[in-house]
């Protein structure tokens, strides 16, 4: 009985496929927010998201980030940017 024959072939991947399959920069959720997440509505409408302006926010999204936590409540007023961090 021969052996099975060898599939050890030469290839190359694509520019493209080696940017899918690189090891991406972990981030926290926060960071993420801060760097990529712009408004679509209001006064500040495509303007990136200021943490600045809701600075309790860090504390929620650090507290997601976490790997025990499935639900967050926010028993907070109305309007104080619940909707703008989920």
């Amino acid at each position: 009985m021969e052996p099975a024959p060898s599939l050890n072939r030469e290839f190359a991947f694509f520019p493209g496929e080696l940017e899918v399959f690189r090891r991406r920069e972990n981030l926290s959720s926060y960071d993420w927010a801060r760097s990529n997440f712009r408004l679509i509505t209001g006064p500040h409408s495509k303007e990136r998201w200021n943490p600045d302006i809701l600075p309790y926010a860090r504390g929620v999204f650090d507290m997601a980030d976490q790997p025990q936590v499935r639900k967050l409540f926010l028993p907070w007023p109305s309007q104080t940017g619940k909707t703008t961090m989920a």
